[in-house]
């Protein structure tokens, strides 16, 4: 006999409001990400400056709205310089993150090209490994400068607009040792406070993203955002959080834990928040005249990763060798739909949200060099989510069971958002248990469901092979009703009488 559950609308509780910021990306010169990736000069499908035309229309199909861009590891050790100018005048240069050799032949002006193309908006981030303040307030007048020397430059590079980068990260995961230069949390916040404010002087309608903690699981956590956040609050708009979650595939004991990570992800992100609230409330003690600052989460990196799996890392100081190439499967797709609705269900708190990354990296999409590109099983959530999971999101309350999920404890059966424009309204939910439930959805009583899209667990994927293998399924809604399947997603759409 199934189990049976109650999905209530609470409209007393709005959480805030969504936007497709909350599906952004992340590019970084790492593994094929860039270099037989979004740029492939030899495949036949790509367009007269070596961008695959195929991989585009894929990434116009997720409604990206933000590309996180170019680091990542590799920026803690990338001089911007090198990228610009004439391609034949810029140097093959080691790239000490990846253990990779990189051309130079992407830089500034070609990436902002190509996403202007596509309609995305780069958040830029600066070198605070091996670089200085000083070459990131270049690189701010490079890009949004209108008069100077290189404002000129870029001119003279062939760009005549300034690009108006809105959102700058000031490094990346700075407090992990594998980091080039990585600091101590009062180093980090000494140099990142002195390029926040060179920056922000230059253009203060700019948004400024500092490090927080590469993981919550980090020794540092959460001492490294105190101290940081507490140096630079009068600066910074938005803090950084990293989450990636994964599980060993040979113990069933951690699939069943995996169905739990959203839950894990909750916590992290309310911690997070709480961390801001008091450095807030300690700012305006020790300084009563501190103008108040809404700080923010940028949850800039986040996803399923199964360290080195898709990775050749015997190949190094070479251009573009695999790094990290994770094949998804319909399991790690239901995980992934159920971290969207932590993201949703926090969307008071964070501001931005980017998937780790777009294109082969850990990515919703998979290329083959010189070859075709095919939709990984995560490239379905982030589908539907990214072009109609934009409005008003409300707290959602649920009688259902729970189950248990290792280090997560219990954890309830299902994991629900709800979001609501002017004549549409949608329930995210993703039925984590081994449980059917028939579900009833109890919004207002002018909201009618009437059909959804699902797709159930398994240890299925899409390959080069068999693209199409594992495709999301329709099912129909009938009185508001619906009858959930063990540890499968579902996009429920209504409409608003």
């Amino acid at each position: 006999m199934n189990k049976k559950a109650n999905i209530y609308v609470d409209y007393d509780e709005k959480i805030g409001n969504a936007d497709n910021r909350l599906f952004s990306s992340f590019v970084e010169h790492m593994g094929r990400a860039v270099y037989g990736g979004i740029y492939d000069p030899q495949n036949a499908l790509s367009d007269e400056n070596g961008f695959r035309t195929d991989v585009a229309e894929y990434i116009r199909e997720l409604n990206v709205k933000y590309v996180r861009y170019p680091g990542g590891n590799f920026v803690s050790g990338y001089d911007w310089k090198n990228g610009i100018g004439k391609k034949e005048d810029r140097p093959l240069l080691p790239d000490l993150a990846w253990s990779l050799m990189e051309p130079n032949e992407i830089g500034v002006d070609e990436f902002f090209a190509w996403a202007e193309k596509l309609g995305l908006e780069p958040i830029m981030a600066v070198n605070l490994g091996t670089g200085t303040p000083q070459s990131a307030f270049e690189l701010i007048q490079y890009c949004n400068g209108t008069q100077g020397y290189w404002a000129d430059l870029r001119r003279k590079n062939g760009r005549e607009k300034p690009y108006g980068v809105k959102y700058w990260c000031l490094g990346n995961e700075m407090d992990g040792e594998w980091q080039i230069c990585a600091r101590t949390a009062e180093n980090y916040a000494q140099i990142a406070k002195m390029t926040a404010k060179m920056l922000k002087d230059y253009d203060p309608t700019i948004k400024l993203i500092f490090c927080g903690s590469s993981s919550s699981d980090m020794k540092t956590f959460p001492e490294w955002e105190k101290t940081v956040l507490y140096q630079c609050y009068d600066y910074v708009d938005l803090v950084s959080s990293h989450k990636y979650f994964s599980y060993d595939k040979k113990s069933e004991q951690a699939k069943n834990e995996f169905f739990g990570s959203s839950n894990g992800f909750d916590k992290n992100i309310e911690y997070l928040t709480e961390i801001i609230d008091e450095v807030h409330k300690k700012r305006l003690k020790d300084f009563p005249e501190t103008k108040k600052r809404n700080i923010g989460i940028a949850l800039d990196e986040w996803n399923i990763w199964y360290y080195h799996e898709g990775s050749d890392l015997d190949k190094v100081w070479v251009v573009g060798a695999a790094r990290e190439e994770n094949v998804y499967t319909a399991r790690d797709a239901v995980v992934f739909a159920s971290l969207i609705n932590s993201i949703l269900n926090h969307c008071d708190s964070i501001e931005i949200a980017c998937y780790a990354q777009l294109v082969n990296v850990i990515a919703p999409i998979l290329t083959q060099t010189g070859g075709k590109a095919i939709k990984q099983t995560i490239f379905y959530p982030l589908k539907y989510a990214a072009n109609n999971l934009s409005g008003d999101v409300y707290k959602c309350k649920t009688d259902c069971d729970d189950f248990k999920a290792g280090k997560y404890g219990k954890v309830p059966s299902l994991s629900v958002s709800f979001v609501k424009n002017e004549n549409k309204a949608y329930f995210w939910v993703c039925n984590l248990s081994e449980e059917t439930i028939d579900a009833s959805f109890i919004a207002e009583e002018n909201i009618f469901f009437n059909k959804a899209v699902f797709m159930t667990e398994s240890d299925e994927v899409n390959s080069f092979e068999n693209p199409f293998n594992v495709l999301p399924s329709e099912a129909e809604v009938k009185d508001n009703k619906l009858t959930l399947l063990p540890r499968t997603w579902y996009f429920i759409e209504g409409e608003v009488k």
